[in-house]
Parts: C-alpha cells; sequence; structure tokens
C-alpha cells in the first residue's frame, strides 16, 4: 500500500511541477498581451491626434490664407473697376 501512497505521491509532485513551470508562461503571455493592448491604445491615439492636427492650421498658415482671400477680392474688385 505504500508503493500506492508513494506513486500518488509522485503523481501530485509532478502535477506542482507543471503547474510552477507554467504559471510564469502565463504570467508572460498576459503580460505581453498588457503591453500589445497598451501600444494599440497609443498607436489609435496617436492617429486620432494626428487627424485632429493636420486639420488646424498653424497661425502662420491662417494669415497666408488670410492674406490670399484679400489678394483674391482684390482682384475682383480690380477687374470690376
Amino acid at each position: 500500500m505504500d508503493g500506492k501512497l508513494d506513486k500518488a505521491d509522485d503523481h501530485l509532485s509532478e502535477k506542482k511541477l507543471v503547474k510552477a513551470k507554467s504559471a510564469p508562461r502565463a504570467r508572460q503571455k498576459e503580460r505581453w498581451q498588457n503591453l500589445h493592448s497598451h501600444l494599440d491604445q497609443a498607436l489609435n491615439q496617436w492617429n486620432d491626434i494626428t487627424e485632429q492636427m493636420q486639420d488646424e492650421l498653424s497661425p502662420d498658415q491662417k494669415r497666408l490664407q488670410e492674406v490670399k482671400q484679400l489678394l483674391t477680392q482684390l482682384k475682383v474688385k480690380l477687374e470690376e473697376f
């Protein structure tokens, strides 16, 4: 009967060993998934910000557009004159 108990103890020890080895792998996989998720969120946020910034003009670009509009208006008035 002691032989059966020894085999049962060995079997339990093997299970514990397998769990002990797989636990770090599971944590590693979870960390990689978290990292991937955070990088994905950062990339999406970066894309959103760059799209918003493309729509906004710098102060110099705004002034340039105003000057262009004024020149266009002046041209139209000169043609009428």
